[in-house]
């Protein structure tokens, strides 16, 4: 008896001494009276209750935390109206299911639950606060109309592929979707301002439709978007802040609204697919470096109602042809593709992408203005009596200027004017200048020779800040007399397509110089198809060069024999032993029921072999005719 009685007690031992795990089903409570049961089969955690749940700032052990590893899939069921701030931060959760009156999920509720793949919202959903899913790898959402706030960076980290915010958000806080791969979203229309860095490096992002409503687009907002080829600004639309769409390199075409104001500083900087901007008939302010190192760009259209474009706006833009001011305007124009104020006294900017040997300012310019020059291609810059300022970074890596001239009017030059002129080796300077700012002649490692009007004691007076080496290295002649050089221009030899030019500049002061012209390089027209080759004999396709005349020819290979049927040949339709346009066209209207083929006509069709003859048949044939295609 006492033996049987001791392998009972045992047992009972061993069973109450079991891993919880093995309970099918395990309840609780928490603090604020909501019930939790979790389903250890199906590895579920529900919550019932009434009301507010509450916030679990506090809270470094879940009641559930037995079995936290375990859960996978979490119901907020009917009746509970929020979900409680951190309750499940660092969960292994793959999928939550929130009941219908929930309004509010709380600050960092899902936080770094990097399994949490599948939400499914209610209906009920008013408030997303901060943090609530970063880190989750969310592959799919949607947001419910009822929602009208999201946090800051509520959905960082997530890896879905659209988004469209319904009507009802009116605010989205920074950060919210930042870094996420989507390819498509879409803005409801009842969002005012995209805040700071929400979409900032949605780098995948292609497709983007801006609601009705948006007034502020904040800063970077869109940066680093690489995808994003077309940006449409809907009416409505009045700022545009600092780098909001910068590095967006692929950005192609912008439609401006007429009610933008305001376009921020670096706002489109490096946007290297732009060709040409035509900035909005509204726009009043342009701020600094707003389409800085925009690589393609090519023409800027500048509308009356600009009042103020400001420094450095159009700098790194190597291929910037052309300026275009409405002539209307009352503080700007421009003269020849180069950007003046309204009476042409400030030269503001020099298109880069101009090929001027020589360029000569026109007289009446008082400034030049920040960068106004930077990275320009000349060789020589005529600079008028007129000009009295020079302002900082002008000719800021001006690689083939050479010589320079600064007349005897000029009182004010700022810092890093020459920075960077590599091959600049004479410069005239003049004694009403008393200060050489810091880093002005900084690489300038090629300066030989410096002419100053003044004589060697007021040289030696001049303030030449610190980062200055080239002027102490060069020779200094004193009480030189200026001269604003005019040069004539004679073409020494015309460049071919295969060699260099050369054009002489002479000056009537005895100034002379030769520049070499590169060599144009050959411009082909279509390839031509001279003998069309049969199954046995080879054809040739010519092209001539425009300027020069030159042909190239190539070789076309035989025609291809049909596998199946070796005395046809594919792409043959009309048994004229020949391909031809003739043959494309014949397949064209097989794929349209116009006619129909019998077995070895369809076999001659299905040139690209995939067993159809559609229309990329017609296709491949057209280009075997044309000789751009071998089988």
């Amino acid at each position: 008896m006492k033996k049987a009685f001791a392998i009972i007690l045992a047992l009972l031992l061993i069973v109450t001494t079991l891993p919880l795990a093995f309970a099918e089903t395990v309840e609780g409570t928490l603090r604020t009276n909501h019930t939790w049961i979790y389903d250890a089969e199906t590895q579920t955690l529900t919550i019932n209750g009434e009301g507010d749940m509450g916030d679990f700032w506090d809270m470094y052990t879940s009641p559930w935390d037995a079995y936290e590893k375990q859960i996978k899939t979490l119901v907020i069921g009917d009746g509970v109206t929020d979900v409680g701030g951190y309750l499940f931060y660092n969960s292994d959760l793959e999928k939550v299911v929130i009941g219908k009156d929930v309004k509010r999920i709380g600050k960092g509720a899902f936080w770094s639950s990097y399994n949490l793949t599948i939400v499914e919202f209610g209906e009920s959903v008013e408030t997303i606060e901060d943090y609530a899913f970063a880190g989750c790898k969310l592959t799919e959402i949607t947001l419910p109309d009822s929602l009208k706030t999201i946090g800051k960076e509520a959905f960082v980290g997530a890896k879905f592929e659209t988004l469209e915010i319904p009507d009802s958000v009116i605010r989205i806080e920074e950060g919210a979707f930042r870094n996420i791969p989507f390819k498509s979203l879409k803005i409801g229309n009842g969002l005012k301002t995209i805040e700071k860095d929400v979409f900032y490096y949605c780098h995948a992002l292609k497709n983007l439709v801006l609601g009705s409503g948006i007034e502020t687009i904040g800063e970077t907002a869109f940066e680093s978007c690489f995808e994003l080829e077309t940006l449409v600004l809907p009416e409505g639309v009045k700022t545009i802040e600092k780098d909001a769409f910068q590095y967006c390199r692929k950005l192609k075409n912008i439609v401006f609204p007429k009610s933008l104001e305001t376009i921020g500083n670096s706002a489109f900087g490096h946007c290297e697919s732009l060709v040409d901007v035509k900035i909005g008939e509204g726009v009043e302010y342009v701020g600094m470096s707003a389409f800085c190192g925009c690589s393609s760009l090519e023409t800027v259209e500048i509308p009356a109602s600009v009042e103020i474009i400001s420094e450095t706006v159009f700098s790194g833009c190597p291929h910037l042809k052309e300026f275009k001011v409405a002539n209307d305007s009352e503080y700007y124009s421009a003269h020849d593709g180069v950007l003046y104020n309204k009476n042409k006294t400030e030269l503001i900017r020099y298109p880069n992408g101009r090929n001027d040997i020589v360029f000569e300012i026109p007289k009446g310019v008082k400034v030049l203005e920040t960068e106004a020059f930077s990275g320009a291609t000349f060789k020589r810059v005529i600079i008028p009596n007129t000009v009295t300022s020079i302002y900082g970074r002008v000719f800021f890596g001006c690689k083939n200027l050479d010589n320079v001239i600064i007349p005897e009017n000029v009182t004010y030059m700022n810092g890093g004017v020459f920075r960077n002129c590599t091959s600049l080796t004479n410069i005239t300077i003049p004694k009403a200048l008393k200060r050489i700012y810091a880093y002005t002649f900084v690489d300038c490692y090629n300066l030989v020779t410096v002419n100053y009007t003044g004589s060697e004691t007021q040289w030696e007076n001049i303030n030449i800040e610190h980062s200055n080496s080239p002027l102490y290295d060069a020779t200094i002649n004193f009480n030189v007399k200026t001269h604003i050089h005019s040069y004539a221009n004679e073409v020494l030899k015309e460049s071919s397509c295969t060699e260099n030019g050369s054009i002489l500049y002479k000056c009537t002061c005895g100034d002379v110089f030769s520049v070499e012209i590169p060599a144009k390089g050959h411009e082909f027209g279509g390839w031509v198809v001279t003998v069309v080759p049969t199954a046995t004999t080879e054809g040739e396709k010519v092209r001539t060069c425009k300027h020069c005349g030159e042909k190239e020819k190539i070789v076309i290979g035989t025609l291809p024999v049909n596998p199946e049927y070796p005395d046809e040949i594919m792409g043959d339709l009309n048994g004229d032993k020949k391909i031809t346009a003739m043959d494309a066209r014949m397949v064209l209207r097989y794929v349209a029921n116009i006619i129909s083929f019998d077995n070895v006509q369809f076999s001659n069709a299905d040139v690209n072999g995939d067993g159809k003859v559609t229309s990329i048949d017609a296709r491949w044939i057209l280009q075997l005719a044309a000789g751009m295609r071998t089988l």
